[in-house]
């Protein structure tokens, strides 16, 4: 920023050419004339009171405006030492002012870049986060159908089981039932038969022998007649029980082998289905991690990128800084300007400096819209 100096930041161009005075002043040259012609000096006004600050008196009020620095009557060599100080202490301060913009910058930048690779690490692992317990909801819907579709069929299995079990002992209870019944008539009628042989026998023996003896030997052959009758029918009454036991256990002995395969069943259906499910997840999983590979290698190449942007900032702007000062320089060595005259005419640093950066905060958001979102392709892969 240049530094004004009176009212005005225009300062005039002295040079010991324009201080020296020539030989001839036109004040001689129009009196030499004058009297060549013959005529009569021209009258001059009275010179003005000096107007420094030495004729005003204790008592009298200066109303008139002060003199520019440039038409005071400080001397040329004071006043161009005074130009030059002041000048150098103008670059001073604005090299000193563009150190503190460009450091100033540089720590938003670096502030800025900070919170944009925090936030980009954390939507990265929110949606990390967000596509894992999808995919456990997902699996435990799959896992919950799964154990509702295999406890219906094993209820299916269990009770066609039960009623094939049920209707073959009903089967087998009621043909062991005839059977015995049978088998009972059988012995109860070779019983009676034997019985009344006997009898016959024994009649025709007492008929022989004597009554008493003979009805004795009857009574005595009924007696043996009822108690082989009474061991027919416990023994028929054992082997029933016996065979009824018999079935029992086979049957008992049936249920737990259909248990047993229809158990060994569920258990390979349940083995099957989960590997299935493990090994769907197994992908899903692949797919997650090739994503965040993918994921990390994008991060990498747009940090690559935003260096790379950096080092040609640096460049641009080491560029744009030399050519600044060389034009600069040029400007101030060209006519009418002088040392430190030109600043107005060159734009500021600071200008170009926020053209740059505003070209560079493009750049760094056309890297960032490149990225994908991990969130849309993983549930895509999911899907």
């Amino acid at each position: 920023m240049p530094l004004k100096v009176g009212r005005s930041s225009t300062l005039p161009v002295y040079s010991r050419e324009n201080t020296k005075r020539s030989k001839k002043t036109p004040r001689r040259e129009n009196t030499k004339i004058a009297l060549e012609i013959g005529g009569k000096l021209p009258e001059l006004p009275p010179p003005p009171p000096p107007t420094g600050l030495s004729t005003i008196g204790p008592r009298t009020v200066y109303d008139g405006v002060p003199l520019r620095y440039e038409h005071s009557r400080i001397p040329f060599g004071i006043k161009d030492a005074t130009h030059k100080d002041i000048v150098d202490l103008g670059k001073s301060l604005t090299e000193k002012m563009t150190a503190e913009e460009e450091e100033s910058r540089e720590n938003a930048v670096r502030a800025a870049e900070e919170a944009v690779w925090a936030e980009a690490e954390t939507i990265r692992i929110r949606a990390v986060e967000k596509a894992i317990e999808s995919t456990k909801a997902e699996y435990e819907k799959l896992l919950k159908k799964v154990e509702k579709l295999q406890s219906s069929k094993v209820r299916e299995a269990v009770a066609r089981a039960e009623a094939r079990i049920e209707e073959a002992i009903s089967d087998a209870v009621q043909e062991e039932k005839v059977n015995g019944e049978r088998r009972l008539k059988e012995a109860v009628a070779e019983a009676d038969k034997r019985w009344l042989a006997d009898l016959k026998k024994a009649v025709l023996k007492a008929r022989e022998e004597e009554r008493q003896a003979a009805v004795q030997k009857a009574e005595i052959a009924a007696k043996a007649a009822e108690e082989n009758t009474k061991k027919l029918l416990e023994e028929a009454e054992k082997n029933k029980l016996i065979e009824l036991k018999n079935l029992e256990e086979e049957y008992l002995y049936q249920l737990q082998a259909t248990d047993t395969s229809v158990r060994v069943q569920e258990e390979a259906v349940a083995e099957i289905r989960l590997k299935c499910l493990k090994e769907e997840m197994d992908r899903k999983l692949v797919g997650l991690k090739e994503i965040l590979d993918k994921e990390r290698q994008l991060s990498e190449e747009t940090k690559i990128e935003i260096e790379r942007v950096k080092d040609s900032k640096k460049r641009v702007e080491k560029e744009l800084k030399n050519v600044y000062t060389s034009f600069h320089s040029f400007v101030e060595n060209s006519r009418p300007y002088n040392i430190g005259q030109s600043a107005f005419v060159i734009p500021k640093l600071h200008t170009i400096d926020y053209a740059i950066d505003n070209t560079h905060n493009n750049i760094l958001q056309r890297s960032l819209l490149k990225t994908p979102s991990l969130t849309d392709s993983s549930m895509t892969n999911v899907n």
